[in-house]
C-alpha cells in the first residue's frame, strides 16, 4: 500500500507519517528526497520531476512488500493524477499550513480522505479509510520528525 500525504508546507504531513509508521513501513519525506536529487529546485517543473521520481521509488518499495508513506506536497491536481497513475497511491489531504503566492497549492477534490490538520480525529479517519479499503494501517506513538 502507498499512502501519499498531501498538503501545503507546515500542514503536518511529516508528523502524521511518523504516527502511521510501523516496522514494515518506509517514509519518503519531502525534505529527505530533496537531498537525493539536489539538482532539482522548487520550480513547477522541478517539483513535477521530483514527485514523479518519488512515485516510482514508492512503487518499487511497495513491490518489495513495504508499506510506503509519502509525505511530499504534490501541489497540483494534474501532478497528483500523474503520480496516482504511476504508483496507484491513496491520497490523504491535510488542510492548513502556509498559504500565499510563494506556496502554490491546488486543494484536491478527489483525495480519498481530507482531514483538518492538528486534530487528533484524523487518526480515526485513517482507521476508517483502512477498513474501507481493506488495507492494514498501524498507528503507533511516534515523535515529530522534521
Amino acid at each position: 500500500m502507498i499512502l501519499w500525504l498531501t498538503g501545503n508546507t507546515g500542514s503536518g504531513k511529516t508528523t502524521l507519517a511518523g504516527k502511521l509508521a510501523s516496522h514494515d513501513t518506509v517514509i519518503l519525506d519531502g525534505d529527505g528526497v530533496r537531498e537525493i536529487w539536489p539538482e532539482l529546485g522548487m520550480s513547477k517543473e522541478d517539483r513535477e520531476t521530483s514527485n514523479c521520481r518519488v512515485a516510482r521509488l514508492a512503487r518499487l518499495l511497495e513491490a518489495q512488500g513495504l508499506v510506503v508513506i509519502v509525505a511530499v506536497i504534490c501541489p497540483f491536481k494534474e501532478l497528483r493524477d500523474e503520480v496516482r497513475a504511476i504508483c496507484g497511491c491513496k491520497f490523504i489531504y491535510l488542510s492548513g499550513g502556509k498559504e500565499g503566492t510563494d506556496y502554490p497549492y491546488e486543494v484536491p477534490e478527489d483525495a480519498e480522505i481530507a482531514v483538518a490538520v492538528r486534530r487528533e480525529i484524523y487518526i480515526s479517519e485513517i482507521h476508517h479509510f483502512a477498513a474501507r479499503t481493506g488495507e492494514r494501517v498501524a498507528i503507533v506513538p511516534g515523535e515529530h520528525r522534521d
